[in-house]
């Protein structure tokens, strides 16, 4: 074999290598630090506009973010998540980044002027709401712990995660703390100068969207995440694109509910499908590199591949797609589950949902700065 026939077999050797390993950076729990030097190639000088991109980020992926990517691709981060107590106050802290993390973190958030904010509750993280929300005390008292916890770490707000209320009682509980969280804030506002968001997540099941209705729903909480994936009735896929029209017709049609009180819930994972169990859930990450390994697909097939390995998931052009369908139906923003399941690159989906939603690039907002001093 010549030389340049021996460069020319080593060469997608090498190239599969590279990729894997840039991937592999944010696939585990267990990995280190990425580097912070990562930045999109596409900033330009365009404004957010009112559309949110909101990222959850639980406390096992923290220790491997790209911050700088991250707040380029996001308008929120959500660190998820403490718990509420059952007499009504903030539980699990631990699991909150720790002070050097969030420098770090709010740092990279500044230049892209992104925001910070904590989760209170989820799923399996829940079971105290209900008692902690029963009572006009033990309410207010949470609500004071949710603002004094937002002013402490100079957070821009809460994402109230009850996952979820029963019943009609439990759903005016959470009304109840939301108001009970606004007046927290507002009372802080002065000392802080800071205007604090309230989000909460909402299964579309039809039973949510009606109690949503409520007003009060509808005056405290500045965004409800619809949580368009987990739907194990579709037996083509947990999160289909078709799901995803129905649930926001359902919701904004049906329902009535303020599209720009609404956000669209996207998953960075899959589930089971056909031979494999729904219960069976994968990274995208991971089945991106199974994808690749495998050599079954060119890299054009992958971008719009939705089913692999019996695995239903969100390809880029299906994440694409949903974030035109939030954008064409006047929604707030869209929401991912989770940033720490991402690939890295130009497999990114978080990537995907930026090329609709700023399809002109994301401005720096510490560039805009630099460039008024320096007039």
């Amino acid at each position: 074999m010549t030389r340049r026939a021996r460069r020319a077999a080593h060469a997608p050797r090498l190239a599969l290598f590279i990729l894997l390993a840039s991937l592999r950076l944010g696939r585990s729990r267990d990995v280190g630090e990425a580097t912070e030097e990562g930045t999109p190639s596409d900033v330009a000088d365009v404004p957010d506009g009112d559309f949110k991109v909101v990222g959850y980020l639980p406390e096992y992926r923290v220790g491997a973010v790209d911050w700088n990517a991250t707040c380029a691709g996001v308008t929120h981060v959500v660190f998820f998540s403490v718990e509420p107590t059952s007499d009504g106050a903030l539980g699990a802290l631990d699991r909150f980044p720790d002070a050097e993390t969030l420098r770090r973190a709010r740092d990279a958030c500044d230049a892209y002027g992104t925001k910070l904010m904590v989760s209170v509750g989820g799923a399996g993280r829940s079971k105290h709401f209900a008692a902690a929300t029963a009572s006009d005390a033990t309410r207010r008292k949470l609500a004071r712990a949710i603002a004094a916890f937002c002013d402490a770490h100079s957070l821009q707000g809460v994402d109230i995660n009850w996952e979820y209320p029963k019943d009609e009682t439990q759903w005016l509980s959470l009304f109840k703390l939301a108001r009970a969280t606004r007046r927290a804030f507002e009372r802080n506002a002065d000392s802080t100068k800071t205007e604090k968001k309230i989000f909460l997540a909402f299964h579309p099941d039809g039973v949510s969207e009606r109690f949503l209705q409520n007003p009060m729903a509808q005056k405290h909480v500045d965004l409800m995440h619809c949580m368009a994936y987990d739907n194990a009735r579709d037996a083509e896929g947990h999160s289909t694109l078709a799901y995803a029209e129905r649930v926001v017709a359902n919701a904004l049609e049906t329902y009535t509910l303020e599209p720009k009180r609404v956000s669209l819930g996207i998953p960075f994972y899959g589930r089971g499908v056909k031979t494999r169990s729904v219960a069976d859930a994968k990274a995208f990450s991971d089945i991106f590199v199974d994808m690749y390994t495998s050599r079954a697909f060119a890299l054009d097939d992958i971008a719009a591949l939705d089913v692999f390995d019996s695995y239903a998931f969100n390809s880029l052009a299906t994440v694409r797609a949903k974030t035109a369908l939030a954008i064409n139906r006047g929604l707030g923003g869209v929401t991912v589950w989770e940033l720490g399941q991402d690939a890295r690159g130009a497999t990114s989906l978080l990537g995907a949902v930026g090329s609709e939603a700023w399809p002109g690039g994301r401005a720096r907002v510490a560039a805009k700065t630099a460039a008024r001093e320096e007039l």
